[in-house]
């Protein structure tokens, strides 16, 4: 979990984006599918919540995006099906390396390898089907046996004793949905809800990180509230 894949582009000038691990996480998926191959033992790849960070790329199509330009928080904050599937593209664009890594993984051939998401509070976007589209045309998954080697669960998976789940809805309560499961606002349920956390990541945290790119590893969040009054009031 918590992987929090942006548009990718640091170089270029997007400084919201904290993930810059593509080619190690290539590296441990090729060693997996080895391990898979010499065992003949199938696998499935389970991200807990988090893995895209929408909350951090605009909704914009790909061809107007610009990596070192900061975005309105109404920007950051759209989360329609169609303003979800744009933030997805970008994702996709920035970290071509990760999906063809991924997509290299899946396998709908014995030794079977499955890939599951969940999703967090950070991608809840991954509820709309057009999302869930896009990232199976990445990983060449969209239909017949190699479809059924991709799935995506609303919230918890439960296999075999093992149980997974993002967990923000056990944490405090502005990370908190009133109903995860189906996570639409009540009051525009073209949109998704947003819980208050989210909001502020949208609306200020963006904006300063892209001036002081160091804040996202101050933990916990309220120490990096009181930094900021006491040394960057403005």
């Amino acid at each position: 979990s918590d992987l929090h894949l942006g548009a990718g582009r640091r170089d270029a000038g997007n400084w919201l984006e904290d993930f810059a691990q593509d080619a190690h996480f290539a590296a441990v998926l090729g060693r997996l599918a080895s391990e898979s191959e010499e065992r003949q033992q199938g696998m499935e790849l389970v991200f807990a919540g988090d893995t895209f960070e929408f909350l951090q790329v605009p909704a914009v199509p790909l061809a107007e995006y610009s990596a070192d330009q900061g975005y309105a928080g109404s920007v950051y904050l759209a989360s329609s099906a169609t303003a979800s599937q744009h933030k997805m593209a970008l994702i996709i664009a920035g970290h071509q390396t990760w999906f063809d890594a991924l997509r290299r993984f899946v396998r709908d051939e014995r030794p079977t390898r499955r890939v599951t998401f969940i999703k967090g509070n950070h991608d809840v976007n991954l509820h709309w089907a057009e999302v869930q589209g896009a990232i199976r045309q990445a990983l060449d998954a969209v239909e017949g046996r190699r479809a059924a080697c991709v799935r995506f669960l609303e919230r918890r998976l439960l296999h075999d004793g093992v149980y997974i789940e993002h967990g923000n809805q056990y944490l405090e309560r502005v990370n908190c949905f009133p109903d995860f499961t189906e996570p639409h606002d009540p009051d525009h349920p073209e949109e998704l809800y947003l819980p208050a956390g989210s909001r502020f990541v949208c609306r200020l945290f963006n904006r300063l990180e892209r001036r002081h790119y160091w804040l996202d590893g101050v933990k916990p969040l309220t120490a990096m509230i009181w930094y900021l009054f006491a040394l960057d009031f403005t």
